[in-house]
């Protein structure tokens, strides 16, 4: 900096003296030359500008600027299939209200199912196409009513058939097969479905069948094996979210609240 303003000041002597000596062609020519080496010199010897703003600034990595953090483990984010915080209407989930079944919308960054008494409402994720192997995680809480919600996987086209993962306003935890059978069941002591609870469930082919295992908040509560049988066992398929409300149940019905999904590939 000391350089260039040597130069400048060196620039402006020169323009005085050719404006003294104007009509002296050959000096003013001279002049000219030599201021034009002066600042030839300044622009070489002067070190570069910083287009970034402040000096010594290091751009950001894509993983460093909005990098985003899960609601659960997984290896890489290559095994990632879907991410959702549902504070978006856009993403392809299947909401809306179905006379029999129940209603699904988004609603203050959550996703809102009130099935009907007696019914469950699905819902599928926007996964295409779903892998045989999966881990599908979700966090959700029962705020009112009488009935539960749950993950479902290997779904058939009309969600006729899938297996089943859910738990009850009461604390129990079941995973159904494609039939609607109970393969495993059992009661949660001390859960609470009324705050925000985090279920994760496998669904991936095992020998002679599918291998089906529930967690809740990090957890392992149930696993079953759905084996070979008529019809069963289902193949890779849809996966999703569920509700349910009971139809002998007093009260009134399940209003289930879903803040978080993520599926991912399971090597």
């Amino acid at each position: 900096m000391e350089l260039a303003g040597l130069i400048i000041g060196v620039a402006g002597v020169m323009v005085t003296l050719a404006g003294m000596l104007r009509g002296r062609g050959k000096l003013i020519v001279a002049g000219s030359g030599v201021l034009l080496i002066l600042v030839a010199t300044a622009l070489v010897f002067l070190p570069p500008m910083n287009s970034g703003g402040s000096a010594g600034r290091q751009p950001m990595s894509p993983n460093t600027a909005g990098s985003r953090t899960s609601g659960t483990s997984r290896s890489t984010d290559d095994d990632l299939l879907l991410e959702e915080n549902f504070h978006t209407a856009d993403r392809g989930w299947q909401v809306g209200h179905d006379n029999e079944r129940g209603t699904a919308r988004y609603e203050l960054g959550q996703l809102r199912i009130q099935p009907n008494p007696g019914f469950a409402k699905w819902i599928t994720a926007p996964i295409h196409p779903v892998p045989a192997g999966v881990r599908i995680s979700a966090k959700a809480h029962l705020e009112a009513g009488q009935g539960g919600w749950g993950i479902w996987c290997r779904g058939i086209a009309d969600n006729s058939r899938q297996y089943e993962f859910s738990v009850t306003h009461a604390g129990d935890a079941y995973i159904k097969n494609g039939y609607e059978l109970a393969l495993a069941q059992t009661n949660i002591p001390g859960f609470d479905v009324t705050r925000e609870n985090t279920m994760t469930v496998d669904c991936r082919d095992a020998a002679g069948g599918v291998q089906l295992t529930m967690s809740i908040n990090g957890d392992v509560v149930l696993s079953a094996q759905s084996s070979d049988g008529a019809g069963d066992p289902l193949g890779p398929g849809p996966v999703g979210l569920h509700a349910f409300a009971f139809g002998d149940a007093a009260g009134a019905p399940a209003d289930v609240r879903f803040s978080y999904f993520e599926a991912v590939r399971l090597r």
